[in-house]
């Protein structure tokens, strides 16, 4: 059975303050996913992002039997790995769920298949009010570069990154953020209707999470 440790917001910037100083342990890619929930079952709710809905696995979690009925008309943002079962079910294992109105992000176990590595730069929490719909973050390694797009990819589990409506252009020489095959980033941006068809998401701000001395590892 999968357990949850409740963090409150009070608790997040020890972790957030750790992670940059800490050696990467994962080059596992992840994924938020911002929307409000519409129904509740016994070990999964579906979220409705405004443009689709996300049915969101959480198992028999101590926390989602103590709160599942308070939750429809909640907003959540929910972090997953990134796989296949997101594009061909439209489903997501919960590693994490913020829940807006308590003002609580639930993480999955340590011991958990599904757990976030806390330790990783690749997670660095923040605080999440208020949530956004249809809001979606992408963290992961860029392994390929092609023309105003660039791959985040993890095995068969790929996504492409639209960058040509930023303001300026992060695969460019000229600028300090110059974003190249081996970075680790984060990728902001809003979902649409064709996200789960096409895996393409457009850029909306990118954070690059290492430097130079990273890439490689």
């Amino acid at each position: 059975m999968k357990k949850l440790l409740i963090i409150t917001l009070a608790n997040l910037f020890p972790v957030a303050l750790m992670a940059g100083n800490l050696e990467v342990k994962s080059d596992g890619s992840w994924i938020s996913i911002s929307g409000k929930v519409k129904s509740v079952s016994a070990d999964s709710f579906v979220m409705d992002t405004g443009k689709n809905t996300v049915k969101v696995d959480v198992d028999k979690s101590y926390w989602y039997r103590e709160n599942a009925d308070r939750l429809p008309g909640d907003k959540v943002k929910v972090y997953g790995i990134l796989d296949e079962d997101l594009f061909e079910k439209t489903s997501i294992e919960a590693s994490s769920v913020y829940v807006e109105e308590l003002g609580s992000y639930f993480y999955a176990s340590p011991g958990d298949e599904d757990a976030l590595d806390l330790n990783s730069p690749l997670y660095a929490p923040g605080l999440s009010t208020p949530v956004i719909l249809a809001d979606v973050e992408i963290r992961g390694k860029v392994t390929g570069i092609e023309g105003d797009d660039f791959v985040i990819d993890n095995g068969d589990r790929q996504v492409r990154v639209d960058t040509s409506l930023l303001s300026y252009d992060p695969l460019d020489a000229p600028g300090f953020q110059q974003v190249d095959v081996g970075d680790r980033v984060l990728v902001n941006g809003s979902i649409d209707k064709d996200f789960f068809g096409n895996r393409r998401l457009v850029a909306d701000h990118i954070v690059t999470l290492n430097d130079q001395s990273m890439k490689g590892s």
